[in-house]
């Protein structure tokens, strides 16, 4: 959709801008690819680490229902985590 955009955006102006930015976000797309990692453990270990905080805050605030809630999210996510660690799983990999 955006691409489409961007394709009536520069043909509006000019025929050959929209060509020209279509390509530049593709490349673009590209590049960005390399850099942006696809590493499902850091994305977990984030995910991890914020449970962490916000148990601590709900416990901190007497919320107790909410605090074991978020305990046992985190819990089932390090039990995850433990499995999949080292392998370079794919979402769908895991799924399965």
């Amino acid at each position: 959709m955006l691409l489409i955009v961007i394709f009536a955006l520069g043909t509006y102006y000019k025929w050959y801008f929209g060509i020209i930015f279509v390509i530049a976000t593709f490349l673009f797309t590209l590049v960005a690819k390399m850099f942006v990692s696809n590493d499902l453990e850091r994305y977990l270990l984030k995910i991890i680490d914020s449970l962490v905080n916000r148990e601590a805050n709900y416990r901190k605030n007497n919320d107790i229902m909410r605090a074991e809630a978020t305990a046992d999210v985190k819990r089932r996510l390090e039990y995850l985590f433990a499995d999949i660690e080292g392998k370079k799983l794919s979402v769908e990999e895991i799924i399965k």
